[in-house]
């Protein structure tokens, strides 16, 4: 048994998964899909065959085309995006146990679900980079989620994830209480590729990881900072994603 098996056994004797639903806390067993009791499995907004062909949103019934109203309205400068569901209160409430209330198992089912999702897509990617966080986030938080997916969802997909290409160099406030408009001028330059990256990321097709998509103004920002420095085409996986609706 390898070291990081033996890591993960640990974890699952702490925080079983096949005991309670990770989004309703109702008892389950191990015979439930990701953990999830079959109430809320079902409640999920799971992404379907009608999405966006630009950023993976599930698309509105009342939008005919193949495009969501955002992304016809407003330049994103990644190539393609991926999600799995959409993000509703159900969604969000696992979101927030695993950035807020230290339930860091739950990462490795959102890296399930999304390694789950990725197999029926024909993409081909050479490097998994997450989403960093500041510096001083981190420390207060003990952990950047977005790594903690992306290494599992790695392990699932026989991948290489890479947590030092990229750096967050703005401690921006929280970008759920900002508009679309300041989320894009408080991401501006905030992130920057390593020297390490810089050498990584260099003529490769990068699969960016992170839990939520809304605006993309965070997408947006990591996609230029790594097209700049080289990177062929920039892909994006999230676990949830916004409706799909106009943002101004």
């Amino acid at each position: 048994m390898s070291i990081r098996e033996f890591v993960k056994s640990i974890i699952n004797l702490i925080y079983p998964q096949s005991i309670y639903c990770i989004a309703c806390n109702n008892i389950i067993d191990e015979t439930r899909n990701y953990s999830l009791c079959d109430d809320c499995f079902e409640r999920f907004k799971w992404i379907g065959s009608r999405t966006c062909n630009k950023c993976g949103k599930i698309l509105s019934e009342n939008n005919p085309t193949n495009t969501c109203y955002d992304c016809k309205n407003n330049r994103h400068e990644f190539d393609r995006g991926y999600s799995c569901v959409q993000y509703g209160s159900l969604e969000k409430s696992i979101v927030f146990k695993l950035k807020y209330n230290k339930k860091t198992y739950i990462s490795r089912v959102i890296a399930e679900i999304m390694n789950d999702r990725m197999l029926i897509e024909d993409l081909d990617y050479d490097i998994v980079i997450p989403v960093p966080i500041n510096k001083k986030r981190k420390r207060e938080r003990g952990y950047n989620q977005a790594e903690l997916i992306g290494g599992y969802f790695s392990d699932f997909q026989g991948t290489k994830c890479d947590n030092k290409c990229l750096v967050r160099m703005k401690n921006t406030e929280p970008l759920k209480s900002m508009s679309p408009t300041e989320r894009k001028e408080s991401l501006l330059n905030a992130f920057n590729i390593t020297e390490h990256g810089r050498k990584m990321i260099y003529g490769k097709r990068v699969l960016v990881i992170d839990d939520i998509y809304t605006t993309g103004a965070t997408m947006d920002s990591v996609s230029l900072a790594l097209k700049r420095e080289g990177a062929e085409k920039v892909y994006f996986l999230v676990f949830a994603s916004g409706g799909d609706y106009i943002i101004q």
